[in-house]
């Protein structure tokens, strides 16, 4: 199995916050200019149509608390998220089969997700969909140039297929994302989060973000990605738990 594990994680937060957006110039390119260079930026299309699988492992840290979390994706849609709470003895799990939206948990055992949540896990299981966002967008404009820390960048208004509403900031210099306040459903309901991307790395010729960065309502959780494998997933770790199909 190809697998790079990454050496250096970087713990706390450190949210910068994006600055207003300058007037729009006559250099001011489009948004699907701005879409296509993030593309290339993480390693071109070609690159990125290579994989029809992927499993990440990370560690997240939020109010004093470590976790591990491992994500299976499979071409087109299907994915699993396993979160792992050690010092509490905890799993969550939430996946996407391409059809169901589901989660189980000790909390709330299992469940066939509906409505928002299910098409929110629904748009983050499109293969990619973090790398190449246009196919996720149904409208789209750059208004103008913003900052986020010391880089400047191109800012983004983009509304999803579902309707959710972000604001994304590309590095002028770069092309790669930088960070995205955008709305995201929680049991609380939908709230506003800000995310940040740091530190990309190539792993089999895609370029991802080893360290983000969430705060959302007011909580603060650090992800530090610690493996990438593209070797192929067997097919029964993308199937539905038992517990969840005994729901249909």
């Amino acid at each position: 199995m190809s697998k790079r594990i990454v050496r250096n994680g970087v713990f706390g937060l450190a949210l910068a916050t994006v600055a207003l957006a300058a007037p729009v110039s006559a250099q001011t390119p489009s948004a699907e200019a701005v879409l296509d260079r993030y593309v290339e930026a993480v390693g071109g299309a070609d690159a990125l149509a290579a994989h029809d699988y992927r499993r990440t492992q990370s560690e997240m840290s939020m109010q004093g608390m470590t976790m591990t979390v491992e994500r299976l994706q499979a071409r087109p849609n299907r994915l699993v998220n396993i979160v792992n709470v050690p010092s509490m003895g905890m799993e969550q799990r939430t996946g996407y089969t391409g059809e169901v939206a589901w989660g189980l948990n000790p909390m709330q055992g299992p469940q066939l997700l509906e409505g928002e949540a299910a098409e929110a896990i629904a748009m983050e299981a499109r293969f990619n969909s973090t790398l190449d966002l246009a196919p996720s967008l149904q409208a789209m404009s750059v208004t103008g140039e913003s900052s986020l820390g010391d880089r400047p960048c191109w800012q983004l208004e983009a509304t999803h297929n579902g309707g959710q509403q972000a604001t994304y900031c590309f590095d002028k210099e770069s092309g790669l994302l930088l960070g995205v306040t955008r709305q995201q459903e929680t049991p609380q309901g939908t709230v506003e989060a800000q995310v940040t991307f740091e530190d990309y790395q190539e792993y089999d010729g895609v370029r991802m973000p080893t360290v983000t960065r969430m705060n959302v309502m007011g909580q603060q959780m650090t992800l530090t990605l610690t493996s990438v494998s593209h070797e192929p997933i067997d097919e029964s770790e993308f199937a539905l738990p038992a517990e969840v199909a005994a729901l249909q």
